[in-house]
């Protein structure tokens, strides 16, 4: 499975059936545990989001013993917190998870670099320079996972990523594949669910009766309360946390949004 795809590969791949994507999920998946058999541990990163729940599903078909990692950024949804503690005890968990946590908080990352900005932006202080990812992600996130792997002897790395949700993701497919060696990480980096679409996702949900993180009720995403570094953060905050969207908007100083309808659609 390692290797390069034309943009045309990519596109008959992503029409495979869901039978025919969770076998190519298994295949990447023994590959992977096979090229980091002298490697070190492993480990499902893990946000209890729609993807990253099947990824653990389909790992630990092969390797009950992979990590479970979540980087809790302090401003998680309730409905998160409350899905990982259902998780934890249905799928005896336990023993295997490891929850990281931010030297800084969200508020102090705010307060340092200001509020995230959409990734497209190169302008601001809360831009990191390489892809204008916001900065507070590499507090929040990045560095506490970057401690985790070190400690715990990671060799290989699984990511529920899709490509078909940023330019950047189908671009980084065509590149990389589903497997490859990162040199940036030092440690094989996995993404079995490259290929898939969200309704290949809820369909697996559907097909193993595995239960659903309630923050899907309010919005299509999961992820920081308060990030502003999505096109509709605006609708997605004053629907899910209006108290939350008012203080970060009086912050920000932009006008409040009144009566609005969310829509589903992807931000």
């Amino acid at each position: 499975m390692v290797g390069v795809y034309s943009y045309a590969e990519y596109q008959r791949l992503l029409g495979l059936s869901l039978a025919e994507k969770i076998e190519r999920a298994h295949m990447v998946i023994i590959e992977a545990l096979q090229r980091n058999s002298d490697g070190g541990s492993n480990a499902v990163a893990c946000s209890w989001g729609k993807d990253s729940i099947v990824l653990v599903h389909l790992v630990r078909q092969f390797c009950s013993k992979s990590f479970v990692e979540f980087n809790n950024t302090g401003v998680e949804y309730p409905q998160t917190l409350a899905y990982r503690d259902l998780m934890l005890r249905l799928w005896d968990l336990e023993s295997v998870y490891v929850e990281t946590s931010p030297k800084l908080s969200f508020w102090e990352c705010v307060d340092k670099f200001g509020y995230p900005h959409l990734r497209r932006m190169s302008k601001g202080r809360n831009v990191r320079a390489k892809n204008g990812a916001p900065a507070c992600c590499r507090v929040l996130k990045e560095n506490p996972d970057r401690e985790f792997c070190r400690g715990f002897g990671v060799g290989l790395k699984f990511v529920g990523l899709q490509a078909n949700e940023s330019m950047a993701r189908r671009l980084s497919f065509l590149r990389e594949g589903e497997l490859y060696f990162s040199k940036h990480h030092g440690m094989w980096m996995c993404r079995p669910l490259m290929i898939w679409t969200d309704e290949d996702v809820w369909a697996y949900h559907d097909l193993y009766a595995i239960p659903r993180n309630s923050v899907y009720d309010l919005m299509p995403r999961n992820g920081c309360m308060p990030c502003t570094g999505f096109k509709r953060w605006r609708e997605v905050m004053a629907k899910a946390a209006p108290a939350l969207y008012g203080k970060v908007s009086r912050d920000m100083g932009t006008p409040l949004l009144h009566d609005c309808i969310f829509k589903e659609e992807t931000v």
